[in-house]
């Protein structure tokens, strides 16, 4: 009886450890495995080199079109130009964004931005990826539970 307890305790013990060591938070390489091929001095002069963000996502795909690409914050935080097929959930962010319904039209949009930023579109852009940061979302978040608890 009493091995048959020790048994059931190690049991236990396992299983919350391996619980515990699948719930932990993985190292960044292995959240996001692209980010450990550049350094960051490599990533802004690559982005510094584009003059114009793309989004060709193929449309057909239903978690595209239900999804909020957040790589065109990155571009606007970049003060890039963003084409990208049509996607709903960003359809509000023209006409920092250009949306292209055919592979012309988003060709041409990507031909219409190229060099044709100024000082002010770029300032733009970058506050709208201001607005729309992690930081502002989760103070957003915080103050709607606040403003519930009062």
């Amino acid at each position: 009886f009493m091995s048959l307890y020790i048994f059931f305790i190690f049991f236990i013990f396992i299983i919350i450890f391996f619980f515990f060591l699948m719930i932990r938070r993985p190292p960044r390489s292995t959240l996001f495995p692209y980010t450990t091929l550049f350094r960051s001095e490599e990533i802004s002069y690559y982005f510094n080199q584009c003059d114009v963000g793309i989004m060709p996502y193929i449309q057909e795909s239903l978690q595209i079109k239900n999804s909020f690409p957040i790589k065109m914050f990155e571009y606007f935080a970049a003060g890039k130009p963003v084409v990208s097929v049509d996607i709903s959930s960003i359809r509000s962010f023209q006409p920092e964004l250009r949306i292209g319904h055919t592979y012309e039209e988003f060709v041409n949009h990507i031909f219409e931005l190229i060099n044709k930023a100024s000082p002010e579109d770029e300032l733009r852009r970058r506050e709208i990826a201001k607005q729309n940061s992690w930081d502002s979302r989760v103070d957003l978040i915080l103050d709607e539970i606040g403003r519930a608890h009062v």
